[in-house]
C-alpha cells in the first residue's frame, strides 16, 4: 500500500495562509484600538526583506516587523535545529535565524533598530539550551541568554551568523519569539477584539475578516491607516453596536496578549503553586479583598470614561469570573461578555426566559444560607460535606439546577446562559423573600462565562461570599466578598 502523507502541499499552504491572515487581522484589530499609536499597517511589505508578513508603523518608537510561521504538526519545535536550519538537506539554504539577522541589518537606521517578531504555533523545545532560557512574559532571550548555561548555544548562534557574541546579544534584544499561538486561540482573540470593536464576531464574521485580509494582500497599496482599516472592516464584516472595552484578568496564569487590555489586573503571584492547575489558594487569604477592590476600581474607571460594553478575558477560576461580572453589573449600566466554547456569551443576548430547578434543605436556624449553582456538574454533596465539616452557620442549603440534569454542555449558547443567570438570581430573591437572610455563601459549579453572567445579575441580594473548590475531597475556601 502506498504511504499517503496526511498533509498535501496545497493543504499545508492553505492552512499557512489562513494562519498568517488571522495573525494579520488581529494586528489590524489591535491597531484600531482608540489608544494605539499606530500610523499604518502593511501586509506583505515589498521592502521588508524576510520579515514582510506584517509591518506596523508607529508614531513613536521603532517599526514592528512580523514574520509568521505555521506548523502542520508538532514534530519540529522551536529550537536550534529549526532556527539554524540543521534539519534541512540543503546545507546552502539560508536559515530562519540568518534571515532575521540579515533583515535586522537591512532595516536598521543610524538612530533606530527595528523590532522583529516571530509568531508561530510551534512550541519551544524545552530541551534546547538557548530557547529554554526565553522569558515567557517578554518573548525575549535577553538577558537570560547571558547565563553561563547558555554559553555553548550562544557561541553556536554567533558562529552561525558569523558575528561576535556582543552583536548577537544586541540583535536578540530586538527579536521577540511569540510561540505556541495556535489557530483556535487566535480565533478566540479575534472574537474578543471584534466584540469590543462592535463588529460581528461569529464564524461568518471571522471568515469575512480572513477574506478582507486576502483582498488586502492583493491591493497595490498594501499600507492602510487605521481610519481606512476601520471603514473597510465595517463594510466587510458589519458593525452591530458601539465599541466596548477589553478587561483582562491574569488570575491563575498570564494572558498571552496583555496589550489587548483596556484594564488589566494580575494576581498570579498572589497564589500558591507554580502551575495554573495548582493555583487555588492565595498565599495570604486577606488579599482577596484587595483584589476585589482592584477589579471594582477598574469598573469605576471604565464607567467614568463612558464605557458600557465590556468583554472579560483571562485564566480565572469561577469565583473570579463571578466577581468580575459583579463589578460590571447590569444595574450599573454595563453589558458583559466572555468566551465560552469558542462562542461569545453576552448579557446582551438576554431575550427569553428559562426554566430552572431549586431544591432547599433545611439545616438549622441560622440567618445565613448556602447556595450551590449547579450547571456543569452537581456539587451539592461536596458542599454539604464541607458545611458539616466546618460547622458553617447556615440555616439552609439551596441547590439551583437547569431544567435538565447538570452537565458541561447543558447550556448551548449565550442567550440561554443569560436567561438562566437571571432565573437563578430571581430564584434566590424568592428564597430570601420567604426567610430573612443576612448572608449568602455561594458555591459555583458552572462554565466560566456563566459565572460571569450570574455575577452581572447579582443585585438586590444580601452580602455574598464566593467559595473556591480545592479539588475532589479537599473541600472549599472563601474568596471574594460581594456587596449586592
Amino acid at each position: 500500500m502506498t504511504d499517503i502523507s496526511s498533509h498535501s502541499q496545497s493543504a499545508s499552504r492553505i492552512a499557512g495562509d489562513y494562519y498568517q491572515h488571522l495573525i494579520a487581522w488581529n494586528e489590524a484589530l489591535e491597531a484600531l484600538r482608540s489608544d494605539n499609536d499606530v500610523l499604518a499597517v502593511t501586509v506583505e511589505h515589498p521592502d521588508a526583506g524576510n520579515v514582510d508578513d506584517i509591518v506596523v508603523h508607529r508614531r513613536t518608537g521603532s517599526t514592528l516587523f512580523i514574520q509568521v510561521k505555521h506548523a502542520v504538526d508538532a514534530r519540529t519545535p522551536v529550537g536550534y535545529k529549526w532556527l539554524l536550519g540543521l534539519r534541512s538537506s540543503n546545507s546552502r539554504a539560508t536559515s530562519l535565524l540568518q534571515k532575521f539577522y540579515r533583515s535586522w541589518i537591512h532595516l536598521s537606521k543610524s538612530d533606530e533598530r527595528p523590532e522583529l517578531r516571530l509568531i508561530t504555533d510551534r512550541e519551544i523545545d524545552p530541551n534546547d539550551p538557548v530557547m529554554s532560557r526565553i522569558d515567557r512574559m517578554t518573548g525575549l532571550l535577553v538577558p537570560n541568554i547571558r547565563h553561563g548555561r547558555a554559553a555553548e548555544g550562544r557561541a553556536q548562534w554567533a558562529q552561525h551568523l558569523e558575528i561576535d557574541e556582543c552583536e548577537l546579544l544586541e540583535f536578540l534584544e530586538n527579536l521577540r519569539f511569540e510561540t505556541g499561538r495556535p489557530v483556535r486561540a487566535e480565533e478566540q482573540r479575534a472574537r474578543t477584539l471584534m466584540w469590543a470593536m462592535g463588529f460581528n464576531n461569529d464564524q461568518r464574521a471571522i471568515d469575512a475578516a480572513i477574506g478582507l485580509v486576502r483582498e488586502w494582500v492583493l491591493l497595490r497599496e498594501r499600507q492602510l491607516q487605521p481610519d481606512i482599516l476601520h471603514n473597510w472592516a465595517r463594510n466587510h464584516i458589519g458593525q452591530q453596536t458601539d465599541q466596548g472595552a477589553v478587561v483582562i484578568i491574569d488570575a491563575i496564569d498570564y494572558d498571552p496578549h496583555p496589550e489587548d487590555a483596556d484594564e488589566h489586573i494580575c494576581f498570579v503571584d498572589d497564589y500558591l503553586g507554580n502551575e495554573a492547575s495548582e493555583r487555588r489558594q492565595l498565599r495570604d487569604p486577606t488579599q482577596w479583598d484587595r483584589i476585589g477592590q482592584e477589579i471594582t476600581q477598574a469598573s469605576d474607571r471604565l464607567r467614568n470614561r463612558g464605557v458600557r460594553r465590556v468583554i472579560a478575558r483571562g485564566a480565572m477560576r469561577l469565583p473570579a469570573w463571578f466577581t468580575v461580572g459583579a463589578a460590571f453589573r447590569h444595574v450599573r449600566g454595563f453589558e458583559i461578555a466572555g468566551v465560552q466554547n469558542d462562542m461569545i456569551w453576552s448579557s446582551e443576548d438576554f431575550r427569553q426566559t428559562a426554566e430552572i430547578q431549586t431544591n432547599t434543605t433545611h439545616i438549622g436556624n441560622d440567618p445565613e444560607v448556602a447556595v450551590v449553582a449547579n450547571v456543569a456538574t452537581d456539587a451539592t454533596l461536596a458542599v454539604r460535606n464541607y458545611i458539616t465539616a466546618t460547622k458553617m452557620p447556615v440555616g439552609s442549603l439551596t441547590t439551583i439546577l437547569p431544567a435538565s440534569s447538570p452537565h458541561p454542555r447543558v447550556i448551548p449558547d449565550g442567550s440561554i446562559a443569560a436567561a438562566v443567570a437571571v432565573a437563578a438570581r430571581d430564584a434566590i430573591r424568592g428564597l430570601i423573600e420567604s426567610t430573612p437572610v443576612s448572608h449568602i455563601h455561594l458555591f459555583i459549579a458552572t462554565p466560566g462565562a456563566f459565572a460571569l453572567l450570574l455575577g452581572h445579575r447579582w443585585n438586590a441580594l444580601p452580602p455574598t461570599t464566593v467559595y473556591e473548590h480545592l479539588g475532589a475531597g479537599n473541600g472549599y475556601t472563601p474568596t471574594f466578598h460581594i456587596t449586592a
